[in-house]
């Protein structure tokens, strides 16, 4: 017998536009409004929403037996707001039956914690806060971007008040199991209606008939005892095996870009420009680093850019653009601070 949590990953990213060096300074909106849109549409309606309905329907027909949880990205919650707001009451309803446990993640899946504590915090609180407005629950357990784990990080999710940090590495006696499962899977990359119903029915079904045990993270943490952090000074992630944050920075462009976007934060925070701090988040996340790897083939099925080097230079010039936004918005507070706001500060508007 074993007690097995069932994890769906779900997750979108604000993809950019074309932004070439020449629309630095020009007010070219960052974001590919089209692309975005025809993409999560397609994902809700082959995968997002015919998978909601089959766990639904399970988990009305297995007297509550059947329960999953889910990790939804802040940015993914924007985006069924902008695009599809059908989603957001497909999950409400699962929410319903109280067999769904939300945890708490990075709001833009992003890699903050392994450059800014305070930006991390943030970030973490604001997907929190997201996640308790729409749903009504809050959440208790904290899994971090691809489930980015060491000490470091345990230590910070321990200090907002979760419970628990989830991470791919094994426990003591395989006391629990966690599946982790990128929820698009059922459809997007198998786009047969019968993978849908197919593996999202039999699966649980498979993991109940066997005497096993599926549980929420909130359960887990009562049903074991409390043990130490596990003492992981270098950082692990999917796949665990590789220890170098494959496949987000593993080069010189994705570390130079990473670096270079992480200069921008203490001057970001002191802005009070709701929509540069919106950017900030968006630009955050993790997929832009991703699609700036060499070495995996992945890349080139999920990628909006022709190759990894198209990647590195149009988020580059997106970067330029933004922090030249910033230091005009930060002349601007400087100047209506002083009393002097007139000719000179609608110059910065």
């Amino acid at each position: 017998m074993k007690n097995i949590c069932l994890h769906f990953q779900v997750h979108q990213p604000f993809r950019l536009n074309t932004f070439s060096f020449m629309d630095i300074g020009n007010g070219m909106p960052y974001y590919n409004e089209n692309l975005n849109n025809e993409i999560l549409r397609r994902v809700s309606l082959q995968s997002y929403l015919p998978a909601n309905r089959v766990l639904l329907k399970l988990i009305k027909a297995s007297n509550r037996q059947l329960r999953v949880n889910f990790s939804i990205s802040g940015t993914a919650l924007d985006q069924f707001e902008i695009y599809m707001p059908e989603l957001i009451e497909s999950f409400r309803a699962l929410t319903d039956t109280g067999c769904v446990e939300f945890m708490a993640d990075t709001y833009s899946h992003s890699l903050a914690a392994l450059k800014s504590k305070e930006e991390f915090n943030l970030q973490v609180k604001k997907h929190a806060a997201r996640i308790t407005g729409l749903f009504g629950s809050s959440p208790k357990v904290f899994c971090n971007t691809t489930q980015l784990y060491n000490k470091t990080i345990a230590d910070m999710g321990a200090a907002m008040g979760f419970n628990a940090t989830l991470t791919n590495s094994a426990f003591p006696k395989e006391k629990i199991i966690n599946l982790f499962i990128d929820y698009q899977t059922f459809g997007k990359f198998h786009e047969h209606a019968d993978m849908i119903t197919g593996f999202a029915k039999y699966l649980p079904d498979e993991i109940l008939q066997q005497n096993n045990y599926l549980l929420q993270p909130s359960e887990v943490t009562k049903l074991l005892p409390t043990v130490a952090a596990i003492m992981r000074p270098q950082t692990a992630t999917v796949p665990e095996e590789t220890y170098d944050l494959q496949p987000w920075l593993n080069n010189d462009m994705q570390q130079d870009a990473f670096d270079t976007l992480y200069t921008l934060g203490n001057k970001v925070r002191a802005t009070d420009d709701a929509q540069l701090k919106q950017d900030w988040l968006y630009l955050q996340s993790a997929d832009h680093f991703y699609y700036m790897g060499i070495h995996q083939e992945a890349v080139n099925s999920l990628s909006p850019y022709d190759n990894p080097f198209d990647a590195f230079i149009n988020y580059m010039n997106v970067l330029t653009d933004f922090s030249l936004r910033t230091d005009h918005s930060l002349e601007k507070k400087k100047i209506i601070s002083n009393g002097r706001y007139t000719l000179e500060a609608g110059l910065h508007l």
